[in-house]
């Protein structure tokens, strides 16, 4: 990351980023989704014309029970359509040498007529030197952070339970003794 904002630092711009997901996936789990948000986070709705959302392990779709274009579909109505109103644009990679110079091939010529990006974390660290802390992804981990400890702290006060008889503390299941 930091090598990135010394670049942005020297004017060299990405001309794409390319968020992959697996198609395999049945939902978007927890981890995903979050992941998913920090993507947007770090690079902001402006950048968004450069982003690449790339569909992954088409090949190991078993053609009679899986339905991958139902899966693309519910991707961008639910997960992936604000990223797509700001201009990115969903590719299948389908595991290829081909596939993959096809989906830079399409980034390059997109550039031709776009500008390059400049991610959000960018601009908020370098050109208004913003600390970490204060720039949307970092308030977006550290809220992720807080949820976290939260959930962690509810769930050691649910399991502790002391016992009466000795007075010292013991880890078990909420009603047992």
């Amino acid at each position: 990351m930091m090598s990135r904002l010394r670049r942005y630092k020297k004017g060299i711009l990405l001309s794409g980023i390319v968020y992959v997901h697996r198609i395999t996936d049945q939902r978007m789990s927890a981890t995903p989704h979050r992941n998913l948000l920090m993507f947007e986070e770090l690079t902001g709705p402006r950048s968004a014309k450069n982003v690449v959302l790339a569909t992954t392990m088409w090949d190991k779709l078993h053609p009679q029970f899986d339905d991958g274009n139902k899966r693309v579909k519910g991707l961008e109505e639910k997960y992936w359509n604000v990223m797509i109103h700001h201009g990115a644009t969903v590719e299948r990679f389908l595991n290829t040498s081909d596939s993959a110079w096809s989906m830079i091939d399409n980034v390059v010529k997109r550039n031709k007529h776009e500008q390059k990006a400049v991610l959000l974390i960018q601009e908020e660290t370098v050109d208004r030197k913003q600390p970490l802390l204060a720039t949307a992804a970092g308030k977006a981990l550290f809220l992720d952070f807080d949820r976290l400890i939260e959930r962690q702290n509810k769930t050691m006060q649910e399991s502790t339970v002391w016992s009466s008889s000795s007075g010292s503390m013991t880890l078990g299941t909420q009603g047992f003794q």
